[in-house]
């Protein structure tokens, strides 16, 4: 994919760099699909009372492609791989973001994309049924593990028992 906007197209180009081999092929039907209904006459009026219902392109964008993403997992009744999926939204908000650029609606740069992309998540993640108090328990136990699998540290693992530092 080429797109106009150099930011975005980096973006672009690291996230697939990241999608495993095994996993490039579904990473690109996923892609495809999520063009298809972004650009097709049928969901056109859709996405253009996205865009038109909030000041915000970048919150627009970011919860537009969420609502994608639901209609994806919707119609692969559930079977959407995450591990290609998520990628594969990412690269679809900075599609949808290099259009709107081009038809004069946004000037993307850092902020706009970091404003999309973090109401992309926050908007899946709800799709997935992660409320903010699930995400906080999630967080908090796996820093609990984190915290408990720590290594001591070069300098306390050398201490003998009882020795201070």
């Amino acid at each position: 994919m080429a797109l106009k906007n150099p930011l975005l197209q980096q973006v672009v180009e690291q996230v697939e760099a990241q999608v495993p081999a095994d996993l490039r092929n579904t990473y690109d039907r996923i892609f495809l699909a999520g063009q298809k209904v972004m650009y097709s006459p049928e969901t056109r009026e859709m996405m253009m009372r996205q865009f038109s219902s909030q000041q915000n392109i970048a919150e627009a964008a970011g919860e537009g492609i969420a609502k994608l993403f639901a209609m994806l997992i919707s119609e692969s009744k559930g079977t959407l791989n995450m591990k290609a999926a998520i990628p594969a939204m990412t690269a679809l908000l900075c599609d949808g973001l290099d259009f709107l650029e081009g038809a004069g609606r946004v000037r993307v740069d850092e902020r706009v994309l970091a404003d999309a992309t973090s109401e992309m998540g926050s908007a899946i993640l709800q799709v997935l049924g992660v409320t903010p108090e699930k995400m906080q328990g999630i967080l908090a136990a796996s820093g609990e593990k984190q915290q408990g699998q720590q290594s001591p540290g070069i300098v306390a693992g050398a201490m003998q028992p009882g020795e201070a530092a």
